[in-house]
């Protein structure tokens, strides 16, 4: 459906959005911490963003179960819990983005056929 393709862009633009919410948290919270009592009304605004993250990202999760039909009964639990799989994802890119550790191995193959003759039946040559 047409929509398939607005949940992988959801989902790619989730990670950076997740990230960007998380250090306005921190240092909203370290703003609020060290802010004089005149301003911490101003303040009780900015720590507000993660419960409205946490609300926004639990909708989330409510529109896509109710927009694929699915019962919401047995996925309560992983509703509300969505936005703890989120944050560990997103720390998990984040930190495969900054500081990314794959290399090639090459794997030696043993056996009686390789991957081409097994993919292509006997009586077709295999394509190159």
């Amino acid at each position: 459906s047409r929509l398939a393709a607005l949940d992988v862009i959801l989902y790619l633009l989730l990670i950076p959005a997740v990230a960007a919410s998380l250090l306005s948290g921190f240092f909203s919270l370290l703003g609020f911490l060290f802010s004089p009592p005149s301003a911490i009304a101003a303040d009780a605004a900015f720590l507000s963003l993660p419960v409205l993250s946490w609300l926004g990202l639990t909708a989330g999760a409510l529109l896509t179960l109710l927009r694929d039909r699915q019962p919401l009964r047995p996925m309560r639990t992983a509703v509300l819990l969505f936005p703890v799989f989120v944050l560990s994802m997103s720390a998990m890119a984040l930190i495969a983005v900054l500081h990314p550790k794959t290399a090639w191995k090459p794997i030696a193959h043993r056996g009686q056929g390789g991957t081409a003759e097994a993919a292509c039946p006997s009586s077709l040559p295999p394509a190159l």
